[in-house]
């Protein structure tokens, strides 16, 4: 599998160095991908149905394209205009490179665990086939809930590929920063925060993170993105902490994520969480599930404004960003 720059793959296209292959994509981007990058026979994928093809179109940065056989350049045109078009979708102009870098870890290591575990369950499917039904019944069962056990993992991983897709294709800006300040004596802690004047929302990291520190922190974003998770300017210094809508089912699964990433322990219960969360909800808050700070209100942009000028919320609703107006 290749990478190529935007330059290289627009200049291939032009000409006429076609590829069938797998193209890493996600979304909108990925289905107008299929329909461009495909002259005669179409790609053998579909974006669409994870599950029959076994293969996870996760990125978004860039192109890749792993080449199964050059198709002859007759075969179709293309033009300039729509392949540059169609490669600016793919890449993430609101990520900052710092946060883009950590970003690529991630996806490295999400594709990597799930390519692991095609192979197990293929190894165990195969050695089912070898079983008797009867005899062996034990030893299938075993090695069934193995494969459950697997795949229950790479929906895992998968969904964090999806996040990041989602992240991506947002026009909020994403930054991310390191910050001492983050860490005591015995603990180094990440958080979410924001820059209120670029209106730049801030993976905030301690020195020498793990990757699945950042993994758990960049679950924060995604939860803000999605309207779970709030943020609130307090006074009297307008620092930044949690909102109105965050809460310990926030915490639960920022603490999973990063478990999927070697760092800390699984967590199946939120009274399992360190007792600094002890102030949060208890229970689930998001923008659009139970509503607003003021449930009589419909979910408008305008009392969405209100609700967030009102109470200094900084929330995401229906990819829309709302901030506490002066």
């Amino acid at each position: 599998m290749r990478r190529i720059s935007q330059e290289d793959f627009i200049a291939a296209l032009m000409q006429g160095e076609f590829y069938q292959g797998y193209i890493e994509g996600v979304g909108i981007a990925c289905s107008n991908l299929t329909s461009v990058l495909s002259p005669s026979p179409p790609l053998p994928f579909n974006p669409l149905d994870i599950q029959q093809n076994r293969y996870w179109y996760h990125s978004i940065q860039r192109l890749v394209i792993r080449p199964l056989q050059v198709i002859a350049p007759t075969a179709a045109t293309f033009s300039s205009h729509t392949v540059k078009e169609l490669y600016e979708k793919t890449s993430r102009p609101n990520f900052s490179n710092e946060l883009t870098t950590w970003v690529d870890r991630l996806e490295r290591e999400a594709r990597s665990a799930i390519a692991f575990r095609e192979r197990e369950i293929a190894e165990r499917e195969q050695l089912i086939s070898t079983l008797d039904a009867v005899d062996d019944a034990r030893k299938i069962q075993r090695k069934r809930s193995q494969i459950a056990r697997l795949e229950q993992e790479n929906a895992e991983y998968a969904q964090v590929l999806r996040e990041i897709e989602s992240l991506a294709l947002s026009d909020q800006q994403y930054d991310l920063q390191i910050d001492s300040r983050n860490s005591t004596q015995n603990v180094d802690m990440g958080m979410l925060t924001v820059d209120v004047a670029s209106r730049t929302i801030i993976v905030s990291l301690p020195p020498n993170p793990s990757l699945g520190h950042f993994a758990h922190e960049l679950k924060h974003a995604y939860q803000f993105e999605t309207g779970q998770l709030s943020l609130r300017e307090f006074p009297p210094n307008n620092a930044i902490g949690g909102g109105y809508y965050y809460d310990k089912w926030d915490e639960m699964d920022a603490y999973n994520r990063g478990y999927s990433f070697r760092e800390g322990q699984r967590i199946t219960n939120i009274n399992q969480l360190p007792s600094n969360y002890d102030k949060l909800p208890n229970e689930r808050r998001n923008i659009w599930g139970r509503s607003a700070i003021d449930p009589g209100l419909p979910v408008t942009p305008e009392n969405l404004q209100h609700m967030s000028t009102k109470n200094n919320e900084i929330i995401r609703y229906n990819g829309r960003t709302y901030f506490p107006q002066r």
